[in-house]
């Protein structure tokens, strides 16, 4: 095992997926890389109290940058089509900073004219030097459970993908179990993978309602990827303590409803040696079915086999 590490400056980072970048790293499977992250609006500091511009990690280039700001992409040499690429989050740390917005951005929307939001709002939080507390201004107090709101591959296509939105590949799934200590597999389209990590999130809701988490700067991310060739998936995957969850994606919830409850099924149908139908009456003892994220076009919904409920 080989401990890389990826330099936080300008050119080892993007904001668009697409099959034909270059890689800033090239490693073999097992490997592990040591990275850092900056915020998803490529910020380096706070937002002022009126959340005046502020100090970026470069001045963005179109189209590479058009989106949220990416470090990578990682070049893997035994991953393949077919095969399955296994992460595992070794270490998340954030930074000592962060922030949430809600209001006019282009995060929904529509939904904003239902609820009639008018005004913009911003929080800013500090994190404490153990980065296990992030305070607002107004005094409120949350727990930190770090993770990367954006992890992924571009998916087999011409031209470039988008960064903000999720696929079968990864990308801005916004799921809150992609913390220390979990696993996430993603299914491999493109030859070496080209695999890139952003969107650091301090601590996020399900649904990420507002648009936004509390968004940071990642000081330090280790991970460790693996390519797996003896098991096969066609969308995300995170193993988080007892449960496995299978992620699913969809212009809308009921898309990606099917999706999600599709590859919880084989997921019963494999570790319990069960039938279709069989597995299909256990779901609504053993699973819970989460709204991930509403923040973009496409919606998000993870189901959740919980075997810790079976003794």
């Amino acid at each position: 095992m080989v401990l890389h590490e990826i330099e936080l400056e300008p050119g080892n980072t993007h904001g668009q997926f697409s099959r034909d970048m270059q890689p800033v790293l090239t490693i073999n499977s097992g490997d592990q890389v040591k990275l850092k992250t900056v915020d998803v609006s490529w910020g380096i500091e706070q937002h002022g109290p009126t959340g005046s511009p502020r100090k970026r990690l470069k001045e963005l280039k179109m189209p590479i940058d058009d989106g949220p700001a990416l470090t990578g992409p990682i070049a893997i040499n035994q991953a393949h089509p077919g095969n399955v690429l296994e992460i595992r989050f070794k270490k998340i740390v954030p930074g000592t900073w962060g922030w949430t917005f809600a209001g006019s951005s282009y995060f929904n929307k529509d939904l904003l004219k239902k609820w009639k939001i008018k005004d913009d709002a911003l929080v800013r939080w500090d994190i404490n030097s153990s980065r296990t507390l992030a305070k607002s201004e107004d005094g409120i107090e949350v727990q930190t459970h770090p993770f990367m709101g954006t992890v992924g591959m571009p998916s087999n296509v011409n031209g470039w993908q988008s960064g903000w939105l999720p696929r079968a590949t990864g990308g801005n799934m916004d799921c809150k179990y992609m913390q220390q200590g979990s696993v996430l597999r993603l299914p491999v389209e493109v030859e070496s993978g080209l695999l890139s990590f952003g969107d650091g999130h301090a601590c996020q809701g399900n649904g990420e309602i507002s648009g936004s988490a509390i968004e940071c700067m990642m000081e330090e991310v280790i991970v460790e990827i693996n390519v797996r060739d003896d098991i096969k998936i066609d969308a995300p995957q995170i193993l988080f303590e007892d449960k496995i969850i299978s992620l699913g994606f969809g212009k809308d919830l009921d898309k990606a409803i099917d999706q999600a409850i599709k590859g919880i099924l084989r997921v019963i149908k494999k570790e319990l040696n069960i039938s279709s139908s069989l597995a299909l009456a256990y779901t609504s003892t053993l699973v819970d079915l989460e709204i991930t994220q509403i923040v973009n076009s496409i919606r998000g919904v993870h189901a959740v086999f919980d075997k810790g409920k079976m003794v």
